[in-house]
């Protein structure tokens, strides 16, 4: 019976087996054609060393060595990988016989058995056999032998070990049932060991840094944390990297000679252990003499300006990283590739202070002579070619180049991105390598879900990140991007396809298009929108960016609730009516300037988000609306301690009419209240009102319907913290307004709220919900929604 260890071993020998499978060539006859410049494959041979029967063929055609060719090595070596990717094969030998004329090449090959009947557990209590069987996902058919075991057993240890069973231990045996069909059968035997969590965990001797502090760096949740209340799954693997992130911690902050023992394991109930981690801290040092030495090419000054370390300073480990890239930046920014700076630590344990010498080993001058992209299987070169900061022929600039890989990790096309250097002709030059592995860029979703305004509502999205609109016929590796997204729901549906160019006409200048079509129901009345738009984009200095747009929609406002006369509720007693049936066409542009420095687009902790914008509609653009909106909004992020972060939203609008248009429709105007802006109030509820009084049998009533104003501001302040992984506490406040009149605003009055919410911060599906209590209102006929229960990012 085979068991892990067994399966390692294995592993190894195979990998020495590729590598040195040439020296399975008789001494003799190695040496001798070692001697000659030409020597001829008169023959290969395929011989089978298992069950089942070799296909020769089969084996053949995966063979670039071929006879009536010169012998060579790295082909055979090339052969033997490209025949056990086969998946058929587990084991190939080569060996080499000398022939009178050349040489016979004997590939000796043994192939895997073929399951011909289900593999059978013995000794699992915790997890169904169908369960196990899914993990292991070997069926009636599939090829098996010890390697093909050892990698899927991996799964099956992985579900014990987060079940908190870390003694677990597997075993298999692959049996021959048939020998010459080649077919096996499987017995895997478990032994699960005592379900064991750690509930307690314990810091000895750690009197510079709080054992609160310490529990973050090793993923042990806070006492109050009740998702920390069940235990921590005991597993050895975790235990060692917790020593050596508490180690490396306590280093980073300067305490040079800390030492941690080997953690201290007891169990204290039945399946309940405590660990303890005895520290000793030693002393925490602070820098003292700071040189630097082995330059040549610059001013000493210079370089000095790049150092962050400071005499007096405690020793953080940052602080040396800092100053050791500051000083590798400041040459490799310059072209010299190659530069590396070693810091050398002098530590005096009497003076508790660490003296760094900066040693600088200078590199050469070095220019690019080509730019090579590699790992590219889908994505077009010119894609990757035009993000990059550097060209042929300019300097090899280091810091350049690492910003490249960011830009082009962040297309989202690639899993990773790297890069290399390889040598030229000339010393002074060098081949820029890019590699990128690619990743799935395509996504189809499907989801259903409630939010307190849009109720029950279901979507369907098929979207591609790397689209080629010319790259039949998968149409991927053109850098654009495509979405065709249906919602609907009991209060909306929609219909929405997009297409984006990032690199128009090949300049940093985006241009798209997005057609659409939604269906909303309000309470007072319904809007239908049908319409398209054309999209202009391009990248400013810095992290900013300018945005026109042109659209064109027909809107149609109908199943109006109450055609009878109102009256505004702000003291004037104007008359108002919601007109049977609005019909018209707006055609307008718009252009905004962006301001983006946050960290995450989606839930970031640190940076700002900030935009001033301005809409025109009819008047030089025709059709049926004339107005205009000018306003501005942002977000700044700020990161707290222990992870927390505050926010700091505002915002301001304003609309109105110009021309040939007296007043706008109801669907133009600015509303506020509902979970995107002032929470604890119904959607729409905050702003201009208009009211009638309704005569009943028992006195009468009055009616009021929101009908939107011109001018808003709003502002919200939010503070967030984390819990677990993608799971975070808020507390908030908001306040605004909506005004009757175009730049009428009156900050004297304001509605606002406070409260609680959750945020779940799950990939295509986060989910926000909180509670608010409103604090003041507007007026007092504004209603309100206490709870709000929403899909979706907050941008």
């Amino acid at each position: 019976m085979k068991s892990l260890k067994t399966h390692r071993f294995r592993l190894q020998t195979l990998g020495l087996s590729l590598l040195f499978v040439l020296l399975l060539l008789p001494k003799a006859s190695f040496s001798q054609f070692a001697s000659q410049n030409e020597i001829i494959v008169r023959e290969i041979v395929i011989d089978n060393l298992g069950a089942g029967q070799i296909d020769r063929s089969y084996v053949l055609t995966h063979l670039s060595q071929k006879i009536g060719d010169k012998l060579d090595y790295s082909l055979i070596s090339a052969d033997v990988r490209d025949i056990l990717k086969t998946g058929i094969i587990s084991d190939v030998k080569v060996k080499a016989v000398e022939l009178t004329d050349g040489v016979k090449i004997i590939y000796a090959v043994r192939k895997r058995l073929r399951l011909d009947r289900a593999i059978v557990f013995s000794g699992a209590k915790k997890f169904k056999e169908s369960k196990l069987r899914d993990w292991i996902d070997l069926r009636i058919g599939d090829y098996v032998d010890d390697q093909v075991m050892g990698v899927k057993i991996q799964k099956i240890i992985k579900e014990y070990h987060e079940a908190k069973f870390p003694y677990v231990s597997i075993t298999w045996e692959v049996v021959e049932t048939d020998k010459y069909d080649g077919r096996g059968k499987v017995k895997v035997t478990i032994n699960e060991g005592e379900k064991s969590k750690i509930k307690k965990v314990i810091f000895v001797g750690n009197d510079g840094i709080s054992g609160e502090e310490l529990k973050k760096i090793i993923g042990a949740k806070a006492w109050w944390n009740p998702f920390g209340w069940w235990g921590r799954k005991y597993d050895q693997n975790e235990i060692d990297v917790a020593s050596d992130n508490l180690r490396n911690y306590y280093m980073g902050q300067g305490y040079l000679d800390a030492k941690l023992d080997k953690p201290v394991i007891e169990m204290y109930e039945k399946g309940k252990y405590s660990i303890a981690f005895n520290i000793n801290e030693g002393a925490k040092y602070r820098f003292a003499d700071i040189d630097i030495d082995g330059f040549e090419l610059f001013e000493k000054n210079a370089l000095l300006q790049r150092v962050v370390c400071r005499p007096g300073a405690v020793a953080f480990a940052s602080s040396l990283q800092a100053s050791v890239r500051g000083i590798g930046d400041f040459y490799g920014g310059k072209g010299y590739a190659g530069t590396y700076v070693e810091p050398i630590l002098t530590p005096d344990i009497k003076t508790e202070t660490v003296s760094v010498d900066f040693k600088v080993h200078e590199g050469v001058l070095t220019h690019i002579r080509n730019i090579k992209i590699r790992g590219n299987t889908r994505t077009r070169d010119e894609v990757i070619r035009r993000e990059l900061l550097v060209y042929p022929g300019e300097l090899y600039n280091t810091v350049k180049i690492r910003r490249s890989e960011r830009i082009v990790q962040n297309l989202g096309f690639f899993s990773t991105v790297r890069s290399s250097s390889e040598k030229a002709l000339s010393p002074d030059e060098k081949d820029l390598v890019i590699e990128v592995a690619e990743k799935r860029t395509g996504q189809f979703m499907m989801g259903a879900g409630f939010s307190s305004i849009d109720r029950l509502v279901g979507f369907v999205e098929v979207s591609q990140g790397n689209f080629d609109l010319k790259g039949w016929p998968y149409f991927t590796g053109g850098g654009q991007k495509l979405k065709l997204r249906l919602q609907f729901g009991t209060t909306r549906s929609s219909y929405d396809l997009s297409f984006t160019e990032p690199w128009f006409l090949g300049r940093r200048l985006s241009l798209g298009f997005d057609f659409f079509r939604s269906d909303m129901d309000y309470d007072d009345f319904s809007l239908k929108r049908t319409g398209g738009a054309v999209k202009l984009g391009k990248a400013l200095p810095g992290p900013n960016r300018i945005d026109f747009r042109y659209q064109i929609v027909h809107k149609e406002e109908y199943d109006i609730a109450d055609t009878n006369m109102y009256y505004y509720t702000d003291g004037t007693m104007d008359p108002y009516s919601f007109s049977e049936n609005t019909d018209y066409v707006k055609s307008s542009i718009r252009a905004a300037i962006t301001h983006d420095t946050r960290n995450n687009p989606f839930v970031p902790t640190r940076g700002n988000r900030s935009s001033i914008f301005s809409e025109v509609s009819g008047g030089p653009l025709a059709f049926d609306l004339d107005i205009y909106r000018i306003g501005a909004k942002g977000r700044q992020y700020f990161p707290l301690w222990f992870g927390h972060v505050l926010s700091l939203k505002g915002e301001i609008e304003v609309v109105d009419e110009y021309g040939d248009t007296e007043e706008m429709p109801i669907a133009e105007k600015l509303f506020l209240g509902g979970g995107r802006n002032l929470r604890g109030f119904e959607y729409r509820e905050v702003g201009p009102k208009v009211s009638r009084v309704i005569p009943t049998d028992n006195g009468e009533i009055i009616d009021h319907r929101p009908v939107g104003g011109r001018s808003m501001v709003m502002a919200s302040v939010e503070y967030t913290i984390p819990v677990i992984s993608s799971i975070r506490f808020a507390g908030f406040y908001d306040m605004g307004n909506v005004w009757r009149d175009a730049y009428d605003f009156d900050f004297s009055s304001f509605a606002s709220s406070a409260g609680i919410g959750l945020r779940i911060d799950m990939p295509g599906f986060p989910i926000r919900i909180d509670r608010a209590w409103i604090i003041s209102k507007d007026d007092e006929l504004s209603e309100d929604d206490p709870w709000v229960f929403w899909i979706g990012y907050d941008f």
